[in-house]
C-alpha cells in the first residue's frame, strides 16, 4: 500500500508534464540538455551567415489574348499594324465583285472618286503639318522670350476643324447621279455563297431549271434566278475562272442528257410489251462465267424501276422486299441499293446495244442488199447452283 501511494503521488505531480510535453525538467532532477558534463543549452552560438547561391529568376511570359500577337510570335510574323486614322472620311462605295456583274463604267467612276479622295487627304495632311510647324516655331519664340525675362502672352489654342460624319464626295452632280444609276444595274444582293450555290445547281440540274436552282440557292426566287442567269451566260467570260465553271456545267449537262437517254430507252423497252414482268425480252451478251441474275429477276428490276423512277434505288429495294413472288429469293433480297443500281445500269446498257443493232440492220435493209437478218437466239443458260 505504501508503494501504491508513492506511485500515485508521483503521477499527480507529473500529470501536467504529461499533458504539456516538454524536455525541460521542472523539478531540476534531470537536465536533458547536458551531455558528458557539457550543458549545451547555455552553449548556443550565433548561427553563421551562409551565402546562398541565387538562382536565376524565370522570366514571365507576356500574357496576350490577341490572335495577331499570338500567331505572330508562334510563326515569326510581324504584328498587324494599326490602321492609320484617315484625315477625311473615305467615300461610301459598294463591294464590287466580278460575279455581281456591275457595268465596267462604274468601276472607272469609283476609281476616279478614290483618286480624288487620296489627293484631298494628302492636301489636308500637308496643311496640318504646316500648322504644327507654325505652332512649334511660336512655342520656341515664347520660350526664348521667357528666358530673356520678357512678358509672354499665352497662345490662344485654336481647335482643328472636327471631322465631318458625311462621306467624301469627289464627283460632280452628274457623275454622282450616273454612279447611283449604275449601282442599281448590278446584282449587289448576290453574295459569294449564292453564286457558288448557283453554279453547283447548274451542274446538277441544268442551266434552264430555274425552280430547282432557286431551291438550292435558298435566298432567291425563280424569277431572280432567271434574271441573273441571263446576265451570267452573257458575261461569263468576265469571270476569273470562267473556263472552269463552263467546263463543270457542261459536264453536268452531259451527265443529265445521258441519264435522260437511259430512262427513255428503258421506258420504251418496257412499254413495248403488255406484261413486262413475264414477256419482256432481254438480249444478253454471255461470257464464260454464268450470270448471277436470272431473267425473271432482271425483268422485275426493269419493270419496277419504271414504276418507282430511275435513281430511287432504296424504293426499288423495298419493292424487292415486299414482292410476294420473291419472298424466298434470298439472293435478290440480300442485294444492296448500290448493287441494284449497277444491275439496272447494266441492263439498260444491253437495251441500248440491242436498239443500236436494230437500227444498223434497218439501215442495211434499206440499202437493198436482198439479205434478211435472221433473229439471233440466245443460248440456253445454266441455272445457278
Amino acid at each position: 500500500e505504501a508503494k501504491t501511494e508513492e506511485i500515485n503521488q508521483k503521477l499527480k505531480k507529473n500529470a501536467n508534464n504529461l499533458l504539456n510535453f516538454s524536455l525541460e525538467d521542472t523539478n531540476n532532477d534531470v537536465n536533458m540538455y547536458e551531455f558528458m558534463g557539457v550543458d549545451y543549452q547555455k552553449k548556443v552560438e550565433a548561427p553563421k551567415k551562409t551565402k546562398w547561391v541565387e538562382l536565376p529568376q524565370r522570366e514571365g511570359k507576356k500574357k496576350s489574348y490577341t490572335e495577331d500577337e499570338y500567331y505572330g510570335g508562334v510563326f515569326g510574323r510581324r504584328y498587324r499594324r494599326k490602321k492609320k486614322k484617315e484625315v477625311i472620311r473615305p467615300p461610301k462605295h459598294p463591294n464590287v465583285y466580278d460575279f455581281q456583274f456591275y457595268p465596267a463604267k462604274l468601276k472607272a467612276l469609283l476609281q476616279k472618286e478614290m483618286n480624288i479622295w487620296k489627293d484631298a487627304c494628302e492636301k489636308k495632311e500637308q496643311e496640318l503639318e504646316e500648322k504644327q510647324k507654325q505652332r512649334e516655331e511660336r512655342q520656341k519664340e515664347r520660350e526664348a522670350a521667357a528666358e530673356r525675362g520678357e512678358e509672354v502672352e499665352p497662345e490662344e489654342i485654336s481647335e482643328d476643324e472636327p471631322e465631318s460624319d458625311e462621306p467624301f464626295v469627289g464627283l460632280n452632280k452628274k457623275e454622282q447621279e450616273e454612279k447611283e444609276k449604275l449601282i442599281t444595274r448590278g446584282f449587289g444582293n448576290w453574295t459569294k455563297k449564292d453564286f457558288t450555290a448557283f453554279t453547283k445547281a447548274c451542274e446538277y440540274y441544268g442551266r434552264n431549271e430555274y425552280d430547282d436552282i432557286a431551291r438550292d440557292v435558298g435566298t432567291k426566287t425563280p424569277q431572280e434566278v432567271k434574271q441573273y442567269s441571263k446576265v451570267f451566260w452573257k458575261k461569263i467570260k468576265d469571270l476569273a475562272d470562267s473556263k472552269k465553271i463552263i467546263s463543270n456545267i457542261e459536264k453536268g449537262e452531259k451527265r443529265i442528257a445521258r441519264v435522260e437517254a437511259m430512262i427513255s430507252a428503258l421506258e420504251e423497252k418496257v412499254a413495248s410489251c403488255s406484261d413486262p414482268r413475264n414477256d419482256l425480252e432481254i438480249v444478253y451478251t454471255y461470257s464464260k462465267k454464268a450470270p448471277a441474275y436470272q431473267p425473271e429477276e432482271d425483268r422485275f428490276l426493269l419493270h419496277k424501276t419504271v414504276e418507282v423512277g430511275y435513281g430511287n434505288w432504296e424504293a426499288l429495294k423495298n419493292e424487292v422486299r415486299l414482292d410476294i413472288q420473291l419472298r424466298f429469293n434470298w439472293f435478290l433480297k440480300s442485294r444492296t441499293a448500290d448493287d441494284l443500281a449497277r444491275r439496272v445500269d447494266a441492263l439498260i446498257h444491253l437495251i441500248e446495244k440491242e436498239n443500236a443493232a436494230k437500227k444498223k440492220k434497218e439501215g442495211n435493209g434499206k440499202r437493198g442488199n436482198g439479205r434478211t437478218a435472221s433473229k439471233r437466239q440466245p443460248p440456253r443458260k445454266k441455272r445457278r447452283t
